[in-house]
């Protein structure tokens, strides 16, 4: 799993994932820094943050990769943060629908509507209504 940030701020960052979203269990083991990828390459704070992460070069999901997204929204909403998907992967969108991921994440179409999304969202308060949005596809 490779991120890129392609933005970040007090309020909100953007990035893409690449390759396969995927949790090696080895990294705790073997000593290597074991705090949450999106942590260490954005910061502790980031889970308070509106978290826009673009999954368009995701090329494989495993079970481990849906763990962690599903962690990652747990810790956003925890710390009054959101994590917004968008720009779904063929391959992550069909595992996010045969999940029925829609009805517990929040996946959008493009980078717009993922914007537009974080701006609607529920200021800081831990409790914003999940607004899935019906298109996936690529549509900048």
């Amino acid at each position: 799993m490779q991120f890129q940030i392609l933005s970040n701020d007090d309020q909100v960052v953007k990035l893409r994932a690449s390759g396969k979203l995927s949790r090696d269990p080895r990294i705790a083991q073997n000593g290597v820094d074991d705090r949450d990828p999106l942590a260490f390459v954005c910061g502790d704070g980031v889970f308070k943050k509106k978290v826009l992460l673009d999954l368009a070069e995701i090329d494989h999901i495993d079970s481990t990769g849906v763990e962690w997204l599903l962690k990652c929204h747990s810790e956003c909403e925890k710390n009054h943060g959101t994590l917004i998907l968008h720009d779904l992967s063929p391959v992550a969108s069909d595992l996010m629908q045969i999940m029925r991921m829609d009805l517990v994440l929040k996946l959008v179409g493009n980078s717009r509507q993922a914007e537009e999304l974080a701006v609607r969202s529920a200021p800081s308060n831990g409790h914003s209504e999940p607004q899935n949005e019906s298109s996936h596809g690529n549509g900048d």
